[in-house]
């Protein structure tokens, strides 16, 4: 889902999309009690949705499957119980079939019934966890609160605990977890007590050790059970902008919020899909959990299918789906080892920032301004008061440029630098430096790039095509093994270079090599004449005159670079070291060698030839 791991590394990894998030293992995303039948199959498959068949369903969204109203936000835990959030507790335990996924709580001296991931059935809590006596059930405190940025608002919280995980606080409708992943069993899968009676925690360096075990080795599950995640007090941080659920954009009567063409009603002239009431006896847009309302929404909405028991049911599925489509963000906050004292004893921000297209945004149906502001499109400011006035075209002087000189070619009128990648050329990542005359600022190229795309037997686009690497790569420096078309990152970086070569070293050279004490210029002894075959690389790579025919590049033997002119640059690189993050195009499995070389005489020439090879052992595409 998340193709480029663009999402891997929030808050160091500990913040993920709701929908990016696993159901599995005891996971915080919801799903489907009793699975449904995918189409073509007579039987239930586990943990599998039909989404065609739910999103057809009138009036009602199904799974949310975009990622458009993905907001910008900062999340603040603070031990100032004054900015605490009123919040739903969820039900993190899994139950199962035999129980009728009913997991059991024991709380304040009594017993309540819960299903996972839905409100608990226990009276609500004051911040210190004790009944509140408001008369309804489900609501703790998160310890903090969530802010919008892009929109200032204010946002919803749930978060949720494990009821069956007594040793990690999961039954006591506190935000409290604690540090331990699992604590450990027997073969049985009974929990390994310590001299005290008590379960004995594993680290997480431990956990994830038997886990690979488990799946790699094919160990009894019963070593490790679901992970207790410290009680799973998983966070659910809710949107403020509107459910992006796909029907929404499946249907002319069923007008997407906010962002469908400016438009906030469908076309019968109902919001959003339309309101529904209360327990409470307020109306309530059916589908948007909105801005912070202390969780009324959230509990509302839950009721309305609460009351149904056969858990199979398709519109009961519906409607909870429609209420974790207003889910943005979610977390499985737990204490560093060791630190679990600590817990709450100051106030940390976790900052989330997303970038997001140039769109019309709105805050809340019905509650912005008569007269928003540009339309309710995007609006920046700038400050110019500390604007500097620059030349478009830097001087250019050799002494100072950010390159090497040894990358360039400037053995004639033109002075130009040599990328060991197909993105780049002639562009230092700060200026146009393609210099004509050389020594002069006049740079009558800004940038160049080697584009390749093609077709293959079944139609599918080939392409990798760089332009200055703002956005990502598409190629990278070095040859591909002939085998697999791969390289390793050892390669990768002993490439990342060019290879220059002048008619005046290899003259020396061949009047030379054999005298006594005669020490080879390095362009000559470095030339890439070979790959490295343990790798899988091919064995001639850059061009030699063989002198002895052995098919072996021996300089101190009399062999030499073999270029045409008087000054060369030789690079290879390839589309297929890992993802195209330029263009996201598929790779083409290319590896290309570049000579590039112009001759010491007046003029304001230097000649490009390229050699691509498809390294992939597939059919090549169609160029």
């Amino acid at each position: 889902m998340d193709y480029y791991g663009q999402y891997e590394h929030i808050a160091e990894g500990t913040w993920a999309p709701y929908m990016m998030s696993s159901p599995y293992d005891g996971g915080p995303k919801a799903k489907y009690f009793t699975p449904d039948v995918v189409l073509s199959q007579e039987t239930p498959v586990p943990n599998c949705y039909d989404f065609t068949i739910l999103s057809s369903i009138p009036n009602s969204a199904s799974y949310n499957q975009t990622l458009t109203n993905l907001y910008s936000v900062d999340i603040v835990f603070t031990p100032d119980k004054s900015q605490w959030t009123r919040a739903l507790v969820l039900e993190a335990g899994s139950g199962t079939a035999e129980n009728d996924y009913k997991v059991t709580q024991y709380f304040n001296g009594q017993t309540y019934q819960n299903l996972r991931h839905e409100p608990k059935t226990c009276p609500s809590v004051d911040k210190n966890g004790n009944p509140d006596n408001s008369g309804t059930t489900g609501f703790g405190w998160f310890p903090g609160y969530a802010i919008n940025v892009e929109t200032g608002e204010r946002l919803n919280i749930m978060f949720a605990e494990n009821s069956e995980d007594e040793f990690n606080h999961g039954n006591d409708m506190i935000f409290n977890p604690t540090n331990v992943y699992a604590f450990k069993k027997d073969i049985t899968g009974a929990y390994i007590l310590g001299s005290d009676g008590q379960p004995i925690p594993m680290s997480r360096a431990e956990y994830d050790s038997l886990y690979l075990s488990i799946y790699e080795y094919g160990l009894s599950e019963n070593w490790l059970g679901e992970p207790l995640n410290g009680g799973r007090h998983y966070v659910y941080v809710c949107g403020s902008s509107g459910n992006t659920a796909n029907t929404f954009y499946r249907f002319s009567n069923r007008q997407r919020n906010y962002n469908d063409n400016n438009q906030t009603v469908n076309n019968s002239g109902q919001p959003h899909g339309g309101t529904f009431t209360g327990t409470d006896g307020v109306t309530y847009p059916y589908y948007e959990c909105g801005v912070y309302d202390e969780g009324k929404w959230l509990s509302e909405k839950f009721k309305t299918f609460a009351g149904e028991t056969n858990l199979n049911n398709v519109v009961r599925k519906v409607r909870k789906m429609q209420v974790f489509n207003n889910v943005m963000w979610t977390s499985i906050p737990m204490p560093a080892e060791g630190e679990e004292q600590h817990w709450l004893d100051n106030e940390a921000t976790v900052q989330i920032r997303v970038a997001r297209p140039y769109m019309y945004y709105s805050s809340a149906v019905g509650t912005g301004p008569e007269t928003p502001t540009n339309q309710n499109a995007p609006v920046f400011t700038f400050k110019t008061d500390q604007l500097n006035i620059v030349q478009n075209v830097l001087p250019y002087n050799f002494e100072e440029d950010v390159t090497s000189k040894d990358n360039r070619l400037d053995v004639n009128n033109v002075d130009a630098p040599v990328s060991p990648r197909a993105g780049n050329w002639f562009f230092d990542g700060i200026k146009a430096n393609y210099f004509v005359p050389k020594g002069t600022p006049q740079s009558p190229c800004f940038g160049y790039s080697f584009w390749i795309g093609g077709l293959d037997d079944s139609d599918s686009l080939h392409v990798a095509a760089e332009r200055f690497t703002q956005i990502g790569y598409d190629s990278w420096p070095g040859p591909l093994s002939v085998t697999d078309a791969s390289e390793d990152n050892e390669t990768r970086i002993k490439w990342d270079r060019t290879f220059k070569i002048t008619r005046a070293d290899v003259t020396e050279c061949i009047a030379n090599y054999q005298n006594p004490g005669y020490i080879i210029p390095q362009r000559v002894r470095e030339w890439p004449a070979h790959g490295d075959t343990l790798k899988g690389q091919a064995w001639n790579l850059a061009p030699f005159v063989d002198v002895d025919g052995n098919n072996v590049y021996e300089p101190e033997h009399g062999d030499y670079p073999d270029f045409p002119g008087d000054m060369a640059q030789f690079v290879i690189f390839n589309d297929n070291y890992a993802q195209h993050t330029e263009t996201g195009g598929v790779a083409l499995g290319t590896e290309t060698h570049v000579m590039v070389y112009a001759y010491d005489a007046p003029g304001d020439t230097i000649i490009h030839p390229f050699q691509v090879s498809n390294s992939i052992l597939t059919p090549p595409p169609i160029m």
